[in-house]
């Protein structure tokens, strides 16, 4: 009796309910309600008894309250704040990493260096059908291990040449550029793939195909000594 308790809420006071005889016997007062609820019991009797609702933000408490004739007033935490749930997470094991697969390997880039030491043969040869840009085989260089084949394609410098082959293949070593009007091509192939059997063909895109057939019979003296 006469003794004071007091409550504490786990957050703040929002609606306190209760009978109103039973507050007053119970001695209920609100000491504040922010940031938590904290209400104080003073107990004027023995037969005071009660039930009192706690409503906050997200949570409802009922407590019962009964006065006692021993003890002494203390401080009491009900409720402590709820925790926030634990995300539960299902880990699925990963499957080994697979090797990364082999970088695909790009075509060999023109020799530039073994270009400039080349040595160069006319050939001029001229192909193409009536109403067709002419295209001619201007010259061929050859190295050591390579030869180069330069192609111009007259009034051509707008167009593109999409593909390059011959009878290994398609020749994906080749570069073109505008020249004035013309479009100029040069091709690298292997020396030593070179017989009399080589044709060289250059599609023009959205345009005609072209075949140049490199033989003895066509070329220079010097395709001649290549063959022998």
């Amino acid at each position: 009796m006469n003794q004071t308790t007091t409550l504490v809420f786990p957050e703040p006071l929002k609606q306190l309910r209760s009978q109103s005889r039973e507050a007053a016997l119970l001695g209920l007062s609100v000491e504040q309600t922010k940031p938590m609820g904290v209400i104080t019991v003073r107990p004027t009797t023995l037969a005071a008894r009660g039930t009192i609702e706690f409503r906050g933000p997200t949570r409802v408490l009922r407590v019962m309250l009964e006065a006692a004739a021993e003890g002494t007033g203390r401080e009491v935490r009900l409720g402590a704040p709820p925790s926030p749930p634990v995300e539960e997470r299902s880990v699925a094991a990963l499957p080994p990493a697979s090797p990364a697969p082999p970088a695909a390997q790009g075509p060999p880039p023109l020799d530039l260096q073994g270009l400039l030491r080349a040595t160069p043969r006319t050939i001029d040869r001229r192909e193409g059908l009536p109403g067709q840009r002419p295209m001619i085989l201007k010259d061929a260089l050859f190295g050591d291990d390579l030869v180069w084949l330069r192609f111009h394609l007259e009034g051509g410098a707008s167009d593109r040449v999409d593909r390059v082959w011959w009878e290994k293949g398609d020749i994906t070593t080749y570069v073109q550029e505008a020249s004035g009007k013309d479009l100029r091509i040069v091709v690298q192939i292997p020396r030593a793939a070179v017989s009399k059997k080589t044709r060289v063909s250059l599609k023009v895109a959205a345009g005609p195909a072209y075949r140049f057939a490199l033989t003895p019979s066509t070329l220079t003296s010097f395709f001649k000594e290549l063959f022998k």
